[in-house]
């Protein structure tokens, strides 16, 4: 997206605010029209107070602060001994034909979002979003994009999407999306499905993709899991 060159200056107590951009008003209006943001003018200036300013920074940062700490959570995977073997991108800029339907389904349930790669901030509170990912995640063919979707949806107590995220782990091509939907599996800690889990962990054939879920069962206090760390 094409965005105004701004520059900040502190001038006594205000903050000086200017900003300039070549870019044809109307376009950048239409780019940004997903996240109501109005442009009145391509140039001009403003003045803020500086301790004003200097609050709303630390907001920002604050803000910036929480996302990442989000995003580390559901994006890097971490194995027993501390090694980080798995870091992917939160963001993608993969396009792909659902996504506009996708988005569609999104805004009747209330959220307005510019690219579906937003959902990374999800969190327990967003519930109702979990039906819609999990209908995407049976329409998509590419796992590249599903494995993005199963690292969504690495939020505790997403108990409803566990049965579908197992069946994708089965029918899953890629180790990729495997390690993904086994992140997604230890995180939402659903004894409904120990026994798919202790499956997933005992498997061999799975051994460089269960590891995210073979590190949370201990979670579990059930004679199951006592059992399988003895066997």
């Amino acid at each position: 997206m094409c965005i105004p060159d701004i520059i900040f200056r502190r001038i006594g107590d205000k903050i000086e605010i200017s900003w300039d951009t070549i870019w044809d008003i109307t376009y950048q209006q239409r780019k940004y029209e997903n996240e109501n943001i109005e442009f009145i003018s391509t140039k001009g200036v403003s003045y803020i107070d500086a301790n004003e300013f200097y609050l709303e920074i630390k907001k920002f940062l604050k803000k910036i602060d929480n996302i990442s700490k989000i995003q580390n959570e559901k994006f890097r995977v971490v194995e027993e001994t501390g090694k980080l073997v798995y870091s992917k991108d939160p963001y993608n800029n993969v396009k792909f034909k659902e996504e506009k339907n996708f988005l569609k389904d999104l805004e009747k349930i209330g959220y307005k979002l510019f690219t579906i790669y937003e959902l990374v901030l999800i969190t327990e509170k967003d519930k109702k979003i979990v039906p819609v990912i999990l209908k995407y995640l049976s329409k998509i063919e590419d796992e590249n994009i599903k494995t993005h979707l199963a690292y969504f949806l690495v939020v505790k107590n997403y108990k409803e999407a566990s049965e579908k995220l197992i069946k994708e782990f089965y029918n899953a091509k890629t180790n990729e999306y495997k390690i993904a939907l086994s992140k997604a599996l230890s995180t939402i800690y659903n004894k409904d499905v120990l026994n798919e889990l202790l499956e997933i962990a005992k498997n061999k054939e799975y051994k460089d993709v269960n590891f995210p879920i073979i590190f949370t069962l201990r979670k579990y206090k059930d004679r199951r899991v006592k059992m399988f760390f003895e066997e």
